[in-house]
């Protein structure tokens, strides 16, 4: 496959609040029952090349089962969100989108 780059920092370490996921209610969410939240930079732009990283270096996403991760009784949805992105529009100008944390993930971080 073609090159693919990604840069992340560790914001933060959380437990998993319930220490179980959604198929096997006695099963751990994440490893050690931590997971972390990631800043993280693509420096390319393959197709599902956040969620194949992480994967590959054994740190799937919360609630990315095609990827290796779990799905945890608290979050009902792949945890992944693009706060900002930065785009050329039809003229070439420069163009920067940005987003908040969506309410149903914000308020599993705080």
């Amino acid at each position: 496959g073609k090159d693919a780059r990604t840069l992340y920092e560790v914001l933060d370490i959380f437990s998993d609040p319930t220490g179980a996921s959604q198929a096997n209610l006695t099963a751990p969410c994440a490893e050690a029952s931590n997971v972390s939240l990631l800043l993280v930079q693509p420096l390319t732009g393959r197709m599902h090349q956040i969620r194949a990283h992480f994967s590959g270096i054994g740190r799937p996403l919360v609630g990315d089962p095609l990827y290796g991760g779990s799905l945890c009784a608290w979050c009902s949805r792949l945890f992944l969100h693009c706060r900002r992105v930065s785009l050329r529009d039809i003229r070439g100008h420069e163009f920067d989108a940005r987003a908040s944390l969506p309410t149903d993930l914000a308020e599993e971080v705080h």
